[in-house]
């Protein structure tokens, strides 16, 4: 499956976990808990496998569909199971857009990966001085 400049859309069917409540300390090691495992093992054969993955910046927008109000708002696993199938690694996601859905009878989760272009260089810029400002202000005020 190769990809052009347009986003990159599909979806992934299941009920979508919470990394940071889905982990359990074993006495020796941090392992996921078996609902996490189930997604996973349940996400990973719905994947696409871009070749080549995609490469540099990235944004990723995601709608999680759940069956409930229950769950928290948390897309680390899907982010991690994208890994060598859409991208190499989930450091190259720049900006993420999550959406939280109810869908009792179909959760999944939709997911878009778009390559950035030349703004996150622009944004990466502003923000950059944005925070030089807000740590002089910081400063200033922290000696007066």
């Amino acid at each position: 499956m190769s990809l052009s400049n347009a986003p990159f859309k599909f979806t992934i069917k299941g009920h979508c976990q919470s990394k940071a409540n889905s982990r359990r300390w074993t006495g020796r090691r941090m392992i996921k808990s078996a609902s996490a495992m189930a997604f996973i093992n349940g996400a990973l054969p719905q994947m696409p496998k871009l070749e080549p993955l995609m490469e540099g910046p990235l944004i990723v927008s995601m709608t999680i569909y759940y069956p409930s109000m229950r769950n928290d708002l948390d897309e680390s696993l899907v982010l991690d199971i994208m890994q060598g199938y859409i991208y190499k690694n989930d450091r190259q996601v720049m900006a993420k857009h999550v959406y939280r859905a109810l869908d009792k009878e179909n959760p999944r989760v939709e997911i878009a990966v778009s390559k950035t272009g030349k703004w996150s260089n622009a944004f990466a810029e502003r923000v950059a001085e944005r925070v030089s400002m807000i740590t002089t202000w910081f400063v200033r005020w922290a000696n007066d």
